[in-house]
Order: C-alpha cells, then structure tokens, then sequence
C-alpha cells in the first residue's frame, strides 16, 4: 500500500455546513448552543396551504479567515419545485476566537428560521448552503391531519 501526500486545497480551507438540525428553539452564545425539541422532521398541518415556521441549529466550521461569507437557505417542495424564494444572511466575518491553536478549525452556531408556504403533503427539503459552496440538506415532512400532543403513545 503506498501513502500520497495530500494538498491542502483552497475548497478544504474554506467554511463549510458540518451539520443542520431543525429544532423548536436553538440559541448560541460565545461558541455554546442550547437546542430544544432537535430532530423534528413532521409537521403536521390542519390544512393546504399553509404557512410553516420552524429553526434549525447550523453549525458552521473551518480556519478562521476574516473574510466576509454569506449562508442561504432554500426550500424545495416535494414536487422539486422552489416552496419559497432563496434567504441570504447578511454578510459575516470568521475571525479567530481567542485560544484557538494555529491550525485548527473554528466553529460558528447559527440560529436560522425557516419559513415557507406549504402547498402538498410530502417531503420538503431545506438546503443551507455557506459561500454557494458548502450545503447540507435536510427533509421536514408536512402531513394533514390532526396534531399529536406531545407524548402521547402512538
């Protein structure tokens, strides 16, 4: 077995989605999150159309740059058809937390609201995407039908 060096390419560099978890609330503070209900993936719904409202925890990762980098959320309804129009953050900078070791990848916890008008039963998938290069995708399934209450057997 022969071993190749490995080139450290501008793509490996840059900040990229490590993960995407839709959730009831989520906050970060100074590099800490606090999730609550993760891992929702139904909605249920008593009709169609209708509005959908969720967050989602995002976790962003890479070096620390100082560069200016946008995230964009879209949605895509089961019909692979755009549910809402695409949502662009402001521009924000990366910069070196305190006590990071040189070489060593930062983190960033971004709250995001997603909100869409929902049209047919099915699997929406949400898409974030960081600097148009980097995505990370996730279903929600929107259902009609009475709600469950939350710890109800079913």
């Amino acid at each position: 077995m022969s071993w190749r060096r490995c080139k450290v390419t501008d793509l490996s560099r840059s900040l990229r989605v490590d993960w995407v978890i839709p959730c009831r609330y989520v906050e970060g503070n100074n590099g800490l999150g606090t999730i609550v209900g993760a891992g929702i993936d139904t909605l249920t719904l008593p009709t169609l159309p209708n509005p959908v409202q969720f967050l989602m925890a995002v976790r962003l990762v890479g070096l620390p740059d100082n560069a200016q980098h946008t995230v964009t959320m879209a949605v895509d309804s089961p019909s692979m058809v755009q549910a809402s129009e695409p949502m662009t953050s402001p521009p924000f900078l990366f910069p070196r937390p305190p006590g990071l070791a040189d070489g060593w990848e930062g983190g960033i916890l971004m709250p995001m609201g997603c909100q869409f008008l929902a049209t047919e039963e099915g699997p929406y998938m949400v898409t974030v995407t960081v600097d148009q290069a980097s995505s990370k995708s996730v279903p929600m399934r929107i259902v009609i039908g009475q709600a469950v209450p939350f710890g109800t057997p079913t």
